[in-house]
C-alpha cells in the first residue's frame, strides 16, 4: 500500500530589518506521492516598512521542488523558483548516481532567467546565469584495527 501523505506549513514572522520592519507570511504545502515521487510547494509574501526612508518592499516568492528516486542508487531533484523582488526564474537540477556506499556521482544544472527584460536600458539578457557542475564524491574511512 502507498502512503500518499500530504501535509502543509504556515508561517508568520516579523520583526526587525535593518532600519524599518519585515513581515512574512511562508505556505508551504508538500505531498508524498509514492516512495518514488515528492512534491513540495512554497510561496513567501514579503512585506516591509522603512518609516525613516519613506520606503516599502513588497516582493513574493514561490518555489516547487520535485523529488523522485528510482531506488537507493538513482535520483533526481529540481527546485524551480521565481523571485519576485529580483524578476527572476531560476532552475536547480540535480541528478545522483551512487556506485555503491561512499561513492556518487552528482551533475548539477543551474540556470537563472530574467522575466522583466525590459526594466533596464539596454534591455537585460535572457539569461541571467548558468552552469553546470559533476562532482564525485568518494569517502574514505579511516581506523585503527588492533589486533587480538
Amino acid at each position: 500500500a502507498i502512503d500518499r501523505t500530504m501535509r502543509t506549513g504556515v508561517q508568520f514572522e516579523t520583526g526587525s530589518f535593518y532600519d524599518g520592519w519585515l513581515h512574512t507570511l511562508n505556505i508551504s504545502p508538500g505531498w508524498y506521492i509514492s516512495k518514488h515521487l515528492q512534491l513540495n510547494l512554497e510561496y513567501l509574501y514579503n512585506y516591509g516598512r522603512f518609516d525613516g526612508r519613506a520606503d516599502r518592499l513588497n516582493f513574493q516568492i514561490a518555489r516547487l521542488r520535485v523529488g523522485t528516486a528510482l531506488d537507493r542508487k538513482l535520483s533526481l531533484n529540481g527546485l524551480f523558483q521565481y523571485n519576485g523582488a529580483q524578476d527572476i526564474f531560476s532552475l536547480n537540477a540535480r541528478f545522483r548516481y551512487n556506485f555503491r556506499e561512499g561513492q556518487d556521482l552528482w551533475i548539477v544544472l543551474n540556470s537563472g532567467y530574467n522575466t522583466d527584460r525590459m526594466s533596464t536600458l539596454p534591455p537585460l539578457p535572457s539569461v541571467n546565469n548558468q552552469s553546470v557542475l559533476i562532482k564525485y564524491i568518494h569517502t574514505f574511512i579511516f581506523g585503527i584495527r588492533r589486533n587480538p
